[in-house]
């Protein structure tokens, strides 16, 4: 017998039993569950939800598509199928950020009448620091928050709470020269805390209460900017007399030898330093106290101005906590009456 028609009977008889018998229709699988919907519930879960207009469902199996599994995602339940009453189910342990599609497939008595795997488009994870910014509701954010340096490398940080449906707060900390909060740098249910293991610099707190649905979360407060210094390089301030033409405030500069620079600097808007405006002194032995006057030509009346003296120490400045000044009335002018004289 001819090898080639073996092999060619032989294939054609696979065919058959791989497909049924000629002309028989394969099972229908029942209809997809519908009207997937997505609530992500923290950073790190989400609830699917969904409806199933076929009878005689037995079961649901859920699937969670990532870059990490790609197209063909294995049933998150293989074995323990969710009952047929079921609507939702709540995934758990994804990461903020990335993006995932999420699944559910409806069970027939037999394999041949499941259902297809209906899939949700992509969701994108929302961070914290993304829903502060979503558009819709928010719960209301703290108030008042406050940075204080307690040591040489801390601030605490306290606030008034907002809305008591808040789960907990997230506290922010950046360098006051970069525009944007990252990772979050505590987490607390309580309204204070205290941040450590800070460098020396600038900086500027935020805090957010986090709600549940996360979309819901408040906005970011932030603080006024504290500063992390040396204590023994830190010099202070205090007011000493303000009148309509100028205000003299007191400072006391320390360190060791010669003083290359100091002076006071001022803002009207936030924590002041030399880059605003600053009126600066000659070299000054350390461990000295001088009185510095700020002329009312460099001043509005009516303002309140945030205050700092600073001193130079190698390529460092340092700045004392500021005092709040404002000049003192300006004098009515004199009131001239005129007469007519022959």
């Amino acid at each position: 017998m001819n090898l080639r028609y073996l092999v060619t009977v032989f294939a054609a008889a696979a065919l058959l039993v791989a497909c049924g018998k000629s002309g028989e229709a394969a099972p229908a699988s029942r209809q997809q569950p519908e009207a997937l919907a997505i609530s992500q519930l923290d950073e790190t879960s989400v609830e699917l939800t969904w409806e199933d207009k076929a009878s005689g469902t037995v079961g649901y199996r859920v699937y969670l598509r990532s870059e990490a599994t790609g197209f063909h995602a294995p049933p998150l339940n293989m074995n323990n199928p969710l009952p047929a009453s079921a609507r939702s189910y709540t995934f758990e342990g994804l990461e903020g950020g990335k993006e995932y599609a999420f699944g559910v497939q409806a069970l027939g008595a037999t394999a041949e009448e499941h259902s297809k795997v209906a899939y949700s488009s992509q969701y994108k994870m929302l961070t914290p620091l993304d829903a502060a910014s979503v558009e819709g509701s928010h719960i209301a954010a703290p108030s008042s928050v406050t940075a204080t340096p307690s040591g040489g490398d801390a601030v605490s940080v306290s606030w008034t709470a907002g809305d008591a449906s808040a789960v907990e707060y997230l506290v922010y900390l950046r360098p006051s020269d970069v525009d944007s909060f990252g990772t979050p740098a505590a987490r607390t249910g309580e309204t204070s805390c205290t941040l450590t293991g800070l460098a020396t610099g600038s900086y500027t707190v935020g805090v957010q209460a986090l709600a549940k649905p996360i979309k819901e979360s408040s906005t970011i407060v932030e603080s006024a900017s504290v500063r992390l210094q040396d204590p023994s390089k830190v010099p202070s301030i205090s007011l000493s007399s303000a009148t309509y033409a100028y205000v003299m405030v007191t400072c006391t500069f320390r360190g060791s030898g010669l003083i290359p620079e100091y002076g006071v600097c001022f803002s009207d808007s936030g924590m002041p330093s030399v880059e605003d405006t600053h009126i600066w002194g000659p070299s000054l032995p350390a461990n000295k106290t001088v009185n510095q006057l700020i002329p009312n030509a460099v001043l509005d009346y009516g303002k309140d101005y945030q205050v700092c003296a600073y001193q130079k120490n190698g390529t460092e400045y340092f700045y004392s906590d500021p005092v709040t000044v404002r000049l003192g009335e300006e004098p009515e002018l004199p009131s001239l009456e005129w007469k007519k004289v022959d």
